[in-house]
Parts: structure tokens; sequence; C-alpha cells
């Protein structure tokens, strides 16, 4: 006997009102599939002849979205309920002899293996219609089966319709329907709207068609349908306690089942323990004795056996076998950590490649790099890895390590055996050959008795540098920084002892100054090139006057003011006296902090007690 052929009807034109959502119902999703594929996935496995899925509201968002799946669209314009959207597949069938297989798009947590039970009990008993049913315990809101004792259909009655009697029954009806097509097909034109909801029900054919049987789903859980956003969370925690109760059968630990979420593309091997807050996502697969969290998140990632990934984000990488990530680490794509590696505090790695037995325990960004094996990441090292326009690599070779505080700019590579000295930049395309020590940063500068008006008196204070002497500073500053903030920051940092400006050229997009004998500041917005710049820089302030130039040649001069944003560029020249100190101090008689200028010679020394 030829088996019969089967078509699948979902049911995906409504609106979902009560999600109160611009978003299709159906298109919600549920872990990281939406509900209709889901459901749609489900169904494929039972290889139906023809997958009709049937559209409305926002259907080009549907048809995307189930693009590559192999379904036919249907369109119901007008959604005028059940019976009228299975309407629309008349004159799609009509040498259809088969059975077809109704299910609304709602309901995503049908098993398989439900349906094919449903599909082999119609063929085996032969009905008109075989119809999905359940025992719930609370059938409230469910229309409600009442059948015989060989579970033949007597009568299909509403929720609203039911008296109280028949609410008591806790056979609910499903939405769930294999019907013979060919008596289908003959009462679907009979179907009316003469109801309080002025729609057409399927299930008035169910009652049309001949011979009906219900067959009970044995878990309830199955026919949950997601009508509201509180559906939607029920629905994602029972697929979340299949998932989970299967992986414990299977020997995995979960310290807090509820407070972990997982997806169905998680591999995970026995002996895994899941710590509380733990979250994985997309294709993973993660090895035996590892323990994830707590407070972790793994995504599209393999982790090897025997790891640890505490308080860590874990994302589109793979990590070898006994690797400790973590705490709070950010493992980002396209990582891959060999054996025995530790990816420590705070550490942040990119497209990075990390030999085995490599270290990098505390505070460091490694993007974009190939390191071999053993080598140590001293705190505070970071790749720098992009020059504003694009990325670039670096490679360290087998047993190298980095001091702490140190930066290599790529693009670099470093040998074998290097020694990289704490606190040193190694600049871009400067290589460092194996077994060296590498070097590089300025010699401290050590400035004796630092607090406002208060010299030093220590007798071990180092002498000041010879009366004279000067130290210049060329600076250019990049566009869209504010003239005088940078010159505040740099007098701070360096630190300038009694600095002045040398020279001053560039070119501004607006300035802000305050005009002689004006309280308020004067703001000039266009273009202008920078005259001149004089006055005087120390560490607790500067003083400062600027003249600048306007297309037409006009000048301005006054006093510089926050909001002078460079244009293209500054090109500065600036010169500290090491034979002053300068400090600013309130002058009782101008009210303002005026300058104040002392010889930098260092005191004698005290006599000892």
């Amino acid at each position: 006997m030829v088996e019969r052929q089967l078509a699948v009807a979902i049911l995906a034109a409504g609106k979902g009102t009560r999600m109160r959502s611009n978003l299709p119902k159906v298109l919600h999703k549920l872990g990281s599939l939406s509900l209709i594929e889901r459901l749609l996935r489900t169904v494929l496995t039972l290889g139906p002849h023809r997958c009709l899925v049937i559209v409305g509201y926002q259907q080009e968002q549907v048809r995307q979205t189930l693009a590559d799946y192999p379904v036919e669209f249907v369109e119901q314009r007008e959604q005028l309920g059940t019976g009228h959207a299975v309407q629309q597949l008349l004159p799609l069938l009509p040498e259809f002899h088969g059975d077809l297989l109704v299910i609304n798009g709602d309901v995503p947590l049908l098993r398989a293996e439900t349906l094919q039970a449903l599909v082999e009990r119609h063929r085996q008993v032969g009905p008109r219609v075989t119809l999905l049913s359940a025992q719930v315990a609370d059938p409230y809101g469910y229309g409600r089966v009442f059948c015989d004792a060989q579970q033949r259909i007597l009568e299909l009655v509403e929720e609203r319709d039911c008296t109280p009697a028949q609410r008591q029954n806790r056979r609910v009806n499903s939405g769930v329907y294999c019907f013979d097509w060919v008596a289908l097909a003959q009462v679907l034109p009979k179907l009316t709207s003469n109801n309080a909801q002025q729609e057409y029900y399927l299930t008035d054919a169910v009652g049309w068609v001949g011979k009906a049987i219900a067959l009970d789903v044995s878990d309830p859980q199955e026919i949950v349908g997601v009508n509201d956003r509180r559906q939607l969370a029920q629905a994602h925690q029972i697929l979340q306690d299949r998932l989970k109760d299967a992986w414990m059968e299977a020997g995995v630990t979960f310290v807090d089942p509820d407070s972990v979420s997982l997806e169905e593309t998680v591999q995970l091997a026995p002996d895994v323990i899941i710590e509380p807050q733990t979250h994985l996502r997309g294709t993973c697969r993660i090895g035996s004795r590892t323990r994830l969290g707590p407070g972790s998140l793994i995504d599209s990632s393999t982790i090897g056996t025997d790891c640890q990934i505490l308080y860590s984000v874990v994302s589109h990488s793979q990590i070898g076998d006994h690797v400790w990530v973590g705490p709070y680490a950010h493992v980002r794509p396209h990582s891959q950590i060999a054996d025995y590696c530790r990816i420590g505090n705070f550490v942040e790695t990119k497209n990075a490649q990390i030999g085995s037995h490599s270290n990098a325990a505390h505070l460091s960004y490694l993007g974009d790099a190939k390191l071999g094996s053993q080598v140590n990441i001293g705190a505070g090292t970071i790749i720098a890895n992009y020059d504003g326009q694009q990325k670039h690599f670096t490679e360290i070779g087998d047993r190298s390590k980095t001091g702490a505080n140190s930066v290599l700019v790529a693009p670099l590579k470093v040998g074998s055996d290097v020694t990289i000295a704490a606190g040193t930049t190694i600049p871009p395309r400067q290589d460092l050959p194996d077994d060296c020590l590498a070097i590089a940063r300025p010699h401290p500068v050590i400035k004796p008795g630092w607090r406002l008006g208060i010299r030093s008196t220590h007798p071990l204070a180092p002498k000041t540098p010879s009366v004279g002497s000067l130290r210049i500073y060329p600076l250019r500053l990049c566009p869209g920084q504010d003239l005088k903030q940078e010159l505040e920051q740099f007098a701070r940092q360096q630190p300038l002892q009694a600095g002045f400006v040398l020279s001053a050229v560039g070119s501004l997009t607006q300035a802000t100054l305050r005009l002689a004998d004006q309280t308020e500041d004067h703001l000039l917005v266009e273009r202008l090139e920078i005259l001149a710049l004089h006055g005087s820089l120390c560490a607790d302030g500067l003083h400062l006057h600027l003249t600048v130039a306007d297309c037409q040649g006009k000048t301005w001069g006054g006093h510089l003011r926050p909001g002078c944003l460079i244009y293209t560029t500054a090109e500065l020249v600036l010169a500290d006296s090491l034979e002053h100190r300068f400090s600013r101090q309130l002058d009782p008689t101008t009210g303002y902090l005026e300058l104040q200028i002392e010889q930098a010679a260092a005191d004698p020394s005290p006599p000892l007690p």
C-alpha cells in the first residue's frame, strides 16, 4: 500500500495583540529561535510532502525569517479566524488526497515524537480528523474536549461557552489537528461567522467532517501556547527545564539550575560543573571536568577539559585543556588559547593565538597577536594594534616576557627569549631579536620642594641643575583638542618648573577669549589662524594670551580660555627654565592668582642634631 501523503499548515497570520509589539507574535524569540522557527524545525522532521505557512500581519517579516526553509507561503489578507485561514488552502490543494496537519504557529514546545504519534494514530484508526488533546490541572482559557470511552469526540466547547459543569472537564483542545483533507475540503466552504467573534472557527469543521477522535499528549506542557509575554517566559522556563534535566541525566552538574540558561546547540561532556548565573549561547562544546562560572557567559565557543571560567565572557573562541580564565576576563572572537594557559584578572584578548603554558595574569590587552609557548605577559601590558585607520599584527616568540606597563605598538615582531623591561614602549616595526633585553623609557625627573611655596629641606634632596639651563619641549596638538586644556595637562604631567611659550602656530575652528577689561568670555566660531601665544606655565596654573586672525586678516587677542579647538594642527615649542621655579598664589592687591618667581637653588642642608 502506498503511504498517504502528509501536508502541514502552520497558522501564522495573526498579530498577537496581547504581546503589545509591532513584531508578529510568531517571530518573538524563544531562546535563539523564533516561535515559528522552533515549531517548523519540529514539523520538518515528519518529512511532509508540502509545508504551507499561512501569513498575514507583517507577512514580509515572516517570509524573510523563513526564507531558507522549504515552505510555501499562503496569504490570508483578512484575519477572520482559524477556519478562514485554512480556507485559503482550497485553491492550492485541489488534487491532494492525503492528510493535512494543522498547527497554530505559537505552539513551539511540541515534540516530533508527539506529532508523529498523532499522524500514526490518525492513519491506524482512520477517522476524518484526529485532535491532539491534553489533560491539564488548570484548564482555564482552553476550549474543552468531550469524548466517549473510545476517545471519540462528542463535542468541542469554547471556554466562554462552557457551563459551570462543563468547566470541570480537564481535557482541553491543543489546536493541533490531523484531517483527512478530502473530507475537510468538502465542509470548509460551509463555515460561517455567525458567532460573537464574527470569525470562522475550524472547530466547527471538526463537528461536520465525520468521525473525530482525540489523542491525549503525555506531557501537557507541550501544548503551551504563547499569547503574551508571561506565556513566553513560561515557555522559556519549560524549554530550559527540559534541557537541564536531560544534561543532568547525562552527568552534568548544575549547582543552581534556575539561575542558569543554555541553548539546544550546547554540548556538555560528563562531569562538567555549571555554577550559578552562567549562560551558554550558540554552538558550544564544553569538555569534561570543566567548571563554568559563577557569573560567566559562553557564546559559540569550544572549551577543553579541566578548565575554569570564572566571572568572565568567552565569545566565538577556542580554549584548550587545563586553562584558567578570569575572574573578569573577556575572551573576544577569534581567540585561540592553547593548553595550560592563564588568562587572568581583567585581561582582554581579541583575534589572539596564545601558545601553551603562556600566562597573562593581570590587566592586559592582547589584540591581533600571536604568542608562542611559555610567554609571560606582565600586568598592564598593552598591544596597541590600531593606528586610527587599520589594525596591525604583533608576534611574540616562545619564552619571551613583558614587564609591567609595557606597550607594544603593532606591527611588531618580538623574538624568542626576549625580556621587555617594565614601563617600556616598543614602537611599530622596531622588531626585537631573540635573546635580548629591551628597555625604552625616560629617566625619572625629580622636583624637590614640590608643595606650593615650600622648598625641600631634606638632606638628601638632589641639587638643582646648573643656573641658566633650559629644557625644550616641542609639542603638536591634533584636530578637536582644546588648546588650553592640553597645555594645562602637559604642564602637570612633565611637570614644568618654570615654563613659557617660545613659539606657536596653527589653526582653530573656534576661539574663546576674554578681551581686555571684560568679565565675560568672547566666542569666535570660524576658521582662525594662530598668530601668537605668549605667557607662563607651571604645574599649578598658566597665564597665556592668544592672538588669532580670521579669513579677512582681522585680528583678535585676549586671555586664553577653554574652548579654543584645534582645526588642523597646533605646533608649539615650550621651554622650562631650570634656574627658576614658578607658582601661582593669590595676590590680595589684584584679587587674582598671580605669578610667583623663586630661584631654584637648593636650600643648605640642616645642621645635624
